[in-house]
């Protein structure tokens, strides 16, 4: 009788499940940096490849996720080595130039306006990335 309680109270007991997938860490808040980052390049790449696509808003543009911490914002590690991280940097830094940017994508902004916001955009982008290089 004693061991049928025993069994009652741990199947009504709730299990914590440490989550696998990347659906289910990002269910719990908790999705690795790499994860966030691999998705940004999908999206990224997806982007740049329908170039008939007009951009209607600041959100039509997969700009990076200015959640990632450090390095992680150029796709490397925080304790990558100094020339990966380097690289990385100059990578980031030769897609979001507003110059280079604005000189690829310009055709397809929608009004001033949007090109106005991207612009704002862009510059903090191009700062934080400036900052990064300098560390």
């Amino acid at each position: 009788r004693k061991d049928e309680n025993r069994q009652k109270k741990s199947d009504q007991s709730p299990q914590k499940t440490i989550p696998f997938t990347s659906e289910e860490r990002s269910k719990a808040g908790k999705r690795p940096w790499h994860d966030i980052y691999s998705d940004h390049e999908t999206a990224w790449n997806s982007f740049i490849t329908m170039p008939d696509i007009a951009i209607n808003s600041l959100n039509d543009i997969p700009w990076p996720e200015e959640a990632l911490r450090g390095f992680n914002f150029v796709g490397v590690s925080n304790s990558a080595s100094k020339q990966d991280k380097r690289r990385a940097i100059k990578r980031s830094l030769l897609r979001w130039h507003p110059d280079k940017f604005f000189q690829r994508l310009a055709k397809r902004f929608s009004s001033p306006d949007v090109f106005s916001l991207c612009e704002s955009k862009m510059l903090r982008i191009a700062r934080r990335l400036t900052e990064l290089s300098e560390l």
